[in-house]
């Protein structure tokens, strides 16, 4: 348990009916006795009481509470002083509390001792910072959900499949001349394709949250000319972006907030990739290449009036930039208003194709069915929120496990096998803080409110 004691004011800057001061720590309940002249307050209760400073004199009538170690957010004694909401009185009683050897908290820190005392996890102690910055109902009820721990919960489910196949695995190779109850190979399998299902469903599911967390990055791609900067206007619904006939007008790299779908989104609006001489140009099409790994989705634009191959023309792109993943893929086959006799030529393509006029704004509706239909989930009350860092620790483990279940099914490699399970036991134990570096925690938590 830390030796020093914090506090810090959890409510939001400005003035308001009430500002909260908290503390956390082995001097909490003496800075209560001393602030107020209170002897004694059980746990979990509270009482109006008048606060002072070291001088005698009055700071605010307050109501302050106290919760007992271990039962409290930070399984440390914690005291609130509600005050009235004016920044002048809570800087007062913070200048106060310093006075009483009690040190100003840093951004996250009561989260972190919640965290460190074993109250929540870090995908617990994350989700915290991700309620409180939720920007629709749907991301605050799956912050809420990963803070009550479903998230937690099904990445320790799998966990503990892991590690039980560990076991087995292990003593076969440590023991091998005893007579123990191990696994056979079929049993292996069994329980390795279980553990790999598990993982590609909390996999996808925190896919889901992590669009209601940060929101969708949509990447429009497409050579010059092909309405990619009308298609952003057309969804921006306002002229953001500059429309010329003129090949390479955009050159740079173009990003609004808009909402779509019910999905806070990002677009992004890039320059034509073709070839070109111009060094500028030229930094803009690499700018838009190197955002295609990043993106949650890819509006590719064609325009129909010169493309004669759908499916070709498609194929040539995901060949040209292997990096676009063909399930994030959205083509735009756009300028449809200059074909009067155009017919929708659903030629088979393995990517959804969508025709519109970004210049007459038809058919905007089909990309926003689209991008629900993409990625919607069947059972909203089953989704949580999910971060980037998240991602990748369960891609990894996929990818890890997946290799030395390759190894052992194919050449009976159980030592491979033995190594990979440890790795991947490692890496999904980054998500819940089983194995987690100071310094991705200390980064963690420094992006949280102060006083949170």
């Amino acid at each position: 348990m830390n030796k020093d004691t914090i506090a810090a004011i959890c409510t939001p800057p400005g003035k308001g009916g009430v500002g909260i001061v908290r503390v956390s720590g082995l001097l909490a309940l003496t800075s209560l006795q001393r602030v107020t002249s209170i002897s004694n307050l059980h746990s979990n209760s509270s009482r109006l009481a008048t606060l002072r400073d070291d001088q005698g004199n009055v700071i605010d009538q307050a109501l302050v509470m106290y919760f007992q170690s271990p039962k409290s957010f930070t399984g440390e004694d914690i005291v609130e002083f509600h005050c009235h909401g004016s920044p002048v009185v809570l800087d007062q009683l913070l200048q106060t509390l310093v006075q009483l050897n009690i040190r100003l908290a840093r951004p996250g820190e009561f989260s972190e001792r919640a965290f460190l005392n074993g109250k929540i996890d870090l995908a617990q102690a994350e989700a915290v910072a991700d309620l409180i910055s939720s920007s629709n109902l749907n991301a605050a009820q799956s912050a809420l959900r990963s803070l009550q721990g479903v998230f937690s919960t099904k990445i320790q489910t799998i966990l503990n499949a892991l590690i039980n196949l560990r076991v087995f695995v292990e003593a076969a190779l440590d023991f091998p001349e005893e007579e123990i109850s191990v696994l056979d190979k079929n049993q292996i399998q069994q329980q390795s394709q279980n553990i790999i299902v598990q993982l590609q469903d909390v996999l996808k599911n925190a896919q889901h949250g992590k669009v209601l967390n940060e929101g969708l990055h949509i990447l429009i791609l497409g050579e010059p000319n092909v309405g990619k900067s009308s298609l952003f206007n057309a969804l921006m619904q306002e002229d953001r972006a500059i429309v010329t006939h003129h090949p390479g007008t955009t050159r740079d790299v173009l990003t609004e907030s808009i909402n779509i779908a019910g999905f806070p989104i990002r677009l992004v609006d890039t320059a034509g990739i073709r070839e070109s001489d111009n060094e500028i140009e030229q930094e803009g099409i690499r700018r838009a290449t190197q955002l295609i790994e990043q993106a949650d989705c890819i509006f590719l634009v064609l325009d129909i009036n010169t493309t004669h191959d759908m499916p070709v023309t498609i194929n040539i792109w995901l060949k040209k930039y292997p990096k676009i993943n063909k399930d994030k893929l959205l083509v735009i086959g756009n300028k449809i208003d200059l074909l009067p006799e155009f017919e929708n030529q659903k030629k088979s393509a393995d990517v959804p194709i969508i025709y519109i006029s970004a210049q007459k704004k038809i058919g905007l509706d089909c990309i926003e069915n689209a991008i629900h239909n993409m990625f919607q989930v069947v059972d909203e009350t089953s989704t949580f929120t999910a971060r980037r860092r998240h991602l990748d620790a369960l891609t990894k483990t996929v990818r890890i496990f997946e290799k030395g279940y390759h190894y052992y099914d194919n050449y009976g490699l159980l030592e491979l096998l033995a190594e990979d399970l440890n790795q991947a036991h490692r890496a999904l134990g980054e998500i819940t803080g089983e194995f987690t570096s100071d310094e991705l925690l200390g980064k963690i938590f420094s992006e949280f409110c102060i006083g949170k």
